[in-house]
């Protein structure tokens, strides 16, 4: 809640964490190259973060991008529509205490399929997900877990559809994508023309009737997709 907590945004995270992460984690385990597999924001960081320091391809055994934020959209979404044309900045932070509290009072009976229906019209999902996983995410937007400045800047991003520069070149680990096809924060097809452009692409596939967070919230994609990465991964590691 301090000035340090609301002004970093994506580029902070994307620039630095992501590099140090990886370092982190290879230097605690012992392995000379490790996967990363990232959804949305997390997936774009990568992207960022590898072409600031394209070193750190050498030491990612493959890459994979779930839903990547590089090219967002104006959603479809009449309501989020409005939100993100008359709530300035500061509002998203006071929105939430606010919503964190509502959220808490609400009696679970009607938490839960409130939680379900307006995440499901969000457009967030489009696939089966419990009602649990519904609540979760639904307390998770605003997301609770960021600054007003990383709020801005992805809104700002949508509101322009605009994309995130980067030179495809630097990428030069395994890279697998997966989008859906009824994502409605990011572009999937001006996503795939970014994407095509990495000098060693595995593999695009775009998931019929998968919103944005389906491929990690829905009930198919531990039977549909999972199964898929880990083989493509197994043979990367061969």
């Amino acid at each position: 809640w301090g000035k340090n907590a609301q002004n970093w945004d994506f580029r902070e995270i994307a620039e630095e964490d992501f590099s140090q992460n990886v370092r982190y984690i290879i230097e605690a385990t012992g392995y000379e190259k490790i996967f990363y597999i990232g959804q949305s924001q997390g997936a774009a960081q990568a992207i960022v973060g590898i072409h600031n320091k394209p070193d750190i391809s050498q030491k990612l055994s493959g890459l994979v991008l779930l839903s990547p934020a590089l090219f967002l959209k104006r959603p479809d979404n009449a309501t989020v529509q409005f939100i993100m044309d008359k709530i300035p900045g500061a509002g998203y932070r006071i929105a939430f205490p606010i919503i964190a509290l509502a959220q808490c009072l609400t009696p679970e009976f009607i938490l839960l399929p409130f939680s379900h229906w307006a995440m499901y019209n969000m457009g967030w999902y489009r696939s089966p997900i419990g009602w649990e996983a519904s609540k979760t995410l639904f307390a998770a937007t605003p997301s609770s877990g960021t600054s007003t400045a990383n709020m801005l800047h992805w809104v700002n991003l949508s509101n322009s559809n605009g994309n995130i520069s980067f030179d495809s070149e630097r990428i030069s680990c395994p890279t697998f994508c997966y989008v859906g096809s009824e994502d409605d924060v990011i572009d999937a097809i001006k996503t795939k023309s970014l994407i095509q452009n990495l000098p060693d692409l595995r593999h695009f596939h775009c998931e019929p009737k998968y919103g944005h967070t389906d491929f990690v919230w829905s009930h198919q994609s531990t039977k549909n997709l999972y199964h898929r990465i880990s083989q493509q991964l197994l043979e990367v590691d061969k």
